[in-house]
């Protein structure tokens, strides 16, 4: 605790949640995905950013704008087919 003040863990979520992120892109028409899914894995430095796993590239990504299922996480037959 810096300077007696405590901080501040509202916005704490667990590893390894599944989470899904907005496809940026000029490319994207109106009938395709407009999200992906991936794995939340850890935050930067500053809070501002997530650390996530996307499943389908197969590749760490920083985001900001991040939407995390509380309590979903993948199950085992998922997880199998998954590697890092």
């Amino acid at each position: 605790m810096a300077n007696n003040i405590k901080p501040n863990i509202n916005n704490i979520k667990i590893w390894g949640l599944i989470t899904y992120y907005k496809i940026k892109g000029p490319k994207r028409s109106k009938l395709e995905p407009q999200a992906e899914k991936g794995i939340l894995v850890g935050y930067g430095e500053d809070n501002n950013n997530y650390k996530v796993f996307d499943l389908k590239l197969r590749r760490i990504i920083w985001l900001r704008d991040v939407k995390v299922l509380k309590g979903q996480f993948l199950k085992e037959k998922q997880i199998k087919h998954v590697s890092f």
